[in-house]
């Protein structure tokens, strides 16, 4: 008895160690977070991912006019190899970009429906197939999102109609597929913790936008960071440095 005692004892010691001793500390430096970048085509969303520091997982070949640290993703298979050696350190890279991640959903879609011998994910009963859909996706991007490492993940926009009991209006979200909690968009909008909408003003100047509405997608897990818009610089290639600045003074000032 002494013994199991003993023995229950130390699994208790165990599991209490894996509990925290301290507050977690919050990501200060923009390369350390979960962010996803989305907007209409050609309005700079791969320029504003070009930085030294940052892997670009290539899902598409949208690159040719960059240059980057840049690794084509042909299949599922070859985005968890590449992820697998990104987690494992022994490189500079402070982030790894995913660009497109809907492009890469396909990919995991792809995978599961050869796995299992069937054409979609839909055809299984009681929901089978998108619950191990989900959960092929989700294991490989949550082990970037919790690491030490940034997660920056990027797709097109859209218009969606959302409909509700007095009627209906219009949407701006990313292009993920589906709406369920299986589905891409729901996967991506729960990690992240900050989105962003990279789009045009109406006097034709880019703009971020970091605060969601009733008509867009967008938030921020950060305090400070609550304007409706940043208005970028005409080049392109500044637009990271221009947003950067503004997270150290809003988001840097609420901390101290």
């Amino acid at each position: 008895m002494e013994k199991n005692v003993n023995e229950l004892l130390g699994e208790l010691e165990k599991t209490q160690s894996l509990l925290p001793k301290e507050k977690s500390v919050q990501k200060l430096q923009l390369f350390e977070n979960t962010i996803h970048i989305y907007g209409p085509p050609g309005v700079g969303k791969s320029t504003l991912c070009a930085q030294d520091w940052m892997m670009i997982g290539d899902c598409e070949g949208g690159y040719g006019g960059l240059n980057v640290y840049r690794v084509p993703i042909k299949s599922w298979n070859s985005f968890k190899d590449v992820a697998r050696e990104f987690l494992q350190g022994n490189h500079k890279f402070k982030a790894i970009c995913i660009d497109r991640i809907e492009v890469l959903f396909i990919m995991c879609t792809h995978h599961i429906s050869q796995k299992h011998e069937i054409e979609h994910p839909s055809d299984m009963d009681w929901g089978k197939g998108w619950s191990l859909l989900r959960d092929e996706f989700m294991r490989p991007l949550m082990a970037l999102s919790l690491s030490e490492y940034g997660l920056f993940t990027v797709s097109h926009d859209v218009e969606r109609k959302i409909k509700t009991r007095t009627g209906e209006y219009d949407k701006t979200v990313p292009s993920l597929s589906g709406s369920g909690p299986n589905s891409c968009y729901s996967i991506i909008i729960s990690i992240a913790d900050l989105i962003i909408h990279m789009d045009y003003n109406e006097s034709g100047k880019r703009i971020l936008e970091t605060k969601g509405n009733k008509n867009l997608v967008a938030k921020s897990r950060h305090r400070g960071l609550e304007l409706e818009t940043i208005e970028l610089p005409d080049k392109p290639e500044e637009s990271f440095p221009t947003f950067e600045k503004l997270w150290k003074e809003k988001v840097l000032k609420e901390v101290k």
